[in-house]
């Protein structure tokens, strides 16, 4: 992250500046993950290029400005991404398969399959329907962006994989699944693409207040069903509208839940005006979860808002 936050000063090639230290928690000369490395090859960073993993010491120190927070961000950002598309596409041709239909899908992400429950469901739906299922962390920078190059429409779970519209072109049809009863702040990066239409689809099924980053149950919503029925798409297969998978999925986000990182999270950000939207996800969601104390958890979470 702090080399798509730094890259505009990197890019800037300061001729006062003799190296730029990047923070690498492995040690040794490079990332171990190659998409870092082709930025700053791209980036022409690699002479220059300082990586530390512990506490060091230099005589002077610039901290460049960050291009972005979730709530704000400069013209410097799209300057490093329009840099990396730009030297990217520079490269030599590897012949990987460029669809105009493609969904990023996060089944096979580590932490994702551990927390979110519904992966299996949207990776079917897309398919169904004609995307090409891509798994960004299995490519390489290069690869990934001569395939948003290509893409016409492009589908996805909502939060970080959607930077990966950045790379695209400007007749990019980007849909959003929202996983969260909150609109994700990561979004704002989304809409910095110069994309012609952007559709966000809530498919959230969170049934407990939790932080942004925290557990995540997604379903086929009456919002994902409003949506296919307009555009005349395919339903999931019937698999992963069945109760078996519906607790399957369950499951994943009760045990996620229940580590506490993402209701401890909520009791730090509490802020009164989420809790309602929050409450509004648990009552579209709950009756298809009957096994469920309705009633407890109200009591335990949304007393103050649903009386019963």
């Amino acid at each position: 992250m702090q080399v798509y936050l730094f890259g505009w000063f990197y890019l800037s090639q300061n001729e006062n500046v003799d190296g730029y230290v990047i923070i690498n928690e492995h040690p040794g000369q490079k990332y171990d993950n190659e998409s870092l490395n082709d930025f700053i090859r791209m980036a022409d960073l690699e002479e220059k290029a300082i990586f530390i993993d512990c506490p060091t010491r230099f005589k002077r120190v610039i901290v460049p400005e960050p291009s972005f927070t979730p709530l704000w961000y400069s013209d410097n950002y799209m300057k490093t991404m329009d840099a990396i598309k730009q030297n990217a596409l520079k490269e030599p041709e590897d012949f990987i398969e460029t669809p105009e239909k493609i969904f990023l899908s996060r089944s096979h992400f580590g932490r994702a399959k551990r927390a979110e429950g519904g992966l299996e469901l949207l990776d079917d739906y897309f398919k169904n329907n004609g995307f090409t299922i891509i798994y960004p962390e299995e490519l390489s920078l290069v690869q990934m962006v001569r395939i948003m190059q290509s893409a016409k429409v492009c589908a996805s779970e909502s939060g970080s994989i959607t930077f990966n519209t950045l790379f695209a072109n400007d007749d990019l049809d980007v849909i959003v699944i929202e996983r969260i009863p909150l609109f994700a702040d990561g979004n704002l990066i989304t809409n910095l693409s110069s994309a012609k239409r952007i559709t966000y689809i809530d498919g959230c099924c969170n049934l407990y207040p939790g932080n942004v980053g925290g557990a995540c149950l997604i379903g086929f919503t009456k919002e994902f069903e409003i949506f296919t029925n307009d555009n005349g798409y395919e339903y999931p297969s019937s698999l992963y509208l069945e109760s078996d998978y519906k607790n399957k999925c369950l499951e994943i986000y009760q045990k996620d839940y229940d580590r506490g990182v993402s209701y401890k999270l909520w009791l730090e950000w509490k802020k009164p005006d989420w809790l309602p939207v929050i409450c509004e996800a648990f009552l579209a969601s709950i009756d298809q979860f009957p096994q469920l104390d309705r009633k407890a958890i109200i009591e335990t979470y949304y007393k103050d808002i649903v009386q019963e």
